[in-house]
């Protein structure tokens, strides 16, 4: 008999070799990573002593949110009928919970838990007593389960999953139901790993961060969207939490007055620019020295079309500028510079032209006679030109030896004989 049992293990050692090299000759080779894997065999001398699988590779996944110690909802769920190996694949959690679960929790009467810990990788099939928490009692019914430690290669194969596998047997009372914790799922987030105010979540059979549907005062904090008043157009950017985590095509934006407003990409994966452009608003506030474009942005759902998220924001331009051509005078005679210098939100820029104001003279330094005529023409090349023409208020000459002021027009007005105003266009604009 010894000799047979000797004889036994031998071709059991030799069966578990070639079974282990066929299931996985179709992954990647890994050097940095090893591990033997265990595998389940019928008792000697029986019709099942050839039967020997591996429960890393051969269970049944339970997709059952419901599961997790969230779940406090009322429902007499019971696993009288779950009987073999199970691997929990789901919101609720990837793990059996290790400690005493509060009556009433994952939609059952009786919650089952694993007394006992989790078996390390390499440890192979290991026994622990699953307890049920009934009238007070944490280990009112016990059951008897087996656990194994496992790695998944699918998504990762330099860095596998750790998942666990159980062999379960049905409850024999009801209703009585294994339950899962909740916050084991992190770590199947983790290229990247989710923001505080999302959670990983299991959806499509895929694991990826989504937003939660509640928050605390600084993680809402954390949300605030970023306004930017641009030279050319507004850009309102925010974050896809407070979007409820909708795509683009799944997004609808507009102002009060109706005009729907773009909704693009943001810089990173969680982000969404919203582009307003100025003639989008009917006309901005306007008071002596600024211009306020101020409105409510409204976003909904193409499907439900109900209201997600209303955003008021405002945006201030001053209307005077102070800004230089790029270029100088450099008289023959008379070495004058005329330049004007400032700062502003709008771009305004200033230029010498031809008669014609169309052509610009955009030399470094021009050279020209005493006696010529020059023209100089500002404009707004950036800003909102649809509402607003621009006009010299004030123009002063500047030599550069002496910081000495000749005022050429002041107040709108010409300061000199042989200075000329023209004025923009004869439409009722306001001026800048």
């Amino acid at each position: 008999m010894a000799g047979s049992g000797l004889l036994w293990l031998a071709l059991t050692s030799c069966i578990l070799t070639l079974a282990s090299t066929s299931q996985h000759s179709d992954r990647i080779p890994r050097a940095a990573i090893s591990h033997v894997q265990e595998l389940s065999c019928g008792d000697p001398d029986t019709p099942e002593a050839d039967d020997c699988f591996d429960p890393c590779e051969n269970y049944t996944e339970l997709d059952e949110p419901s599961r997790g110690t969230n779940s406090k909802e009322r429902i007499e769920a019971c696993d009288d009928h779950l009987s073999g190996w199970y691997r929990f694949q789901s919101d609720g959690g990837i793990t059996l919970l290790e400690e005493c679960i509060p009556m009433f929790k994952c939609h059952t009467d009786a919650p089952l838990w694993l007394n006992g810990a989790h078996p390390k990788l390499g440890e192979g099939i290991v026994s622990r007593t699953v307890c049920a928490h009934w009238v007070e009692n944490c280990c009112f019914w016990e059951y008897e389960a087996e656990v194994k430690a496992c790695l998944d290669y699918s998504r990762y194969p330099d860095d596998p999953d750790l998942f666990y596998v159980y062999q379960l047997e049905p409850t024999t009372n009801c209703n009585l139901r294994y339950c899962t914790d909740r916050n084991s799922t992190a770590i199947m987030c983790r290229y990247p790993e989710c923001r505080s105010v999302e959670r990983c979540s299991y959806r499509n059979k895929e694991w990826s961060c989504r937003c939660r549907k509640k928050y605390n005062d600084s993680e809402i904090q954390s949300l605030q969207p970023i306004l930017q008043c641009g030279a050319s157009e507004i850009t309102l950017t925010i974050d896809t939490c407070l979007l409820g985590g909708l795509e683009i095509e799944e997004l609808i934006g507009s102002l009060t007055n109706g005009k729907a407003v773009d909704i693009e990409p943001g810089s990173d994966t969680y982000s969404r620019n919203v582009i307003i452009p100025f003639d989008s608003f009917d006309y901005p506030d306007t008071t002596k020295n600024d211009a306020v474009y101020k409105d409510t942005i409204t976003f909904k759902s193409t499907e439900t079309e109900s209201i997600l998220l209303q955003v008021n924001f405002d945006c201030t331009y001053p209307l005077d500028y102070e800004v230089s051509p790029p270029n100088v005078l450099k008289p023959l005679v008379s070495p004058w510079i005329i330049s004007v210098s400032g700062e502003g939100k709008f771009n305004v820029v200033m230029g010498f032209y031809d008669e014609d104001f169309k052509k610009p003279i955009e030399d470094d330094v021009i050279e020209l006679p005493v006696d010529s005529i020059v023209y100089v023409k500002a404009k707004l090349k950036e800003g909102d030109r649809g509402h607003f023409k621009t006009v010299l208020r004030n123009c002063y000459a500047t030599a550069d030896i002496y910081p000495v002021d000749y005022p050429l027009i002041k107040d709108r007005s010409a300061q000199k004989e042989k200075v000329l105003m023209e004025q923009p266009s004869a439409k009722r604009r306001r001026q800048i």
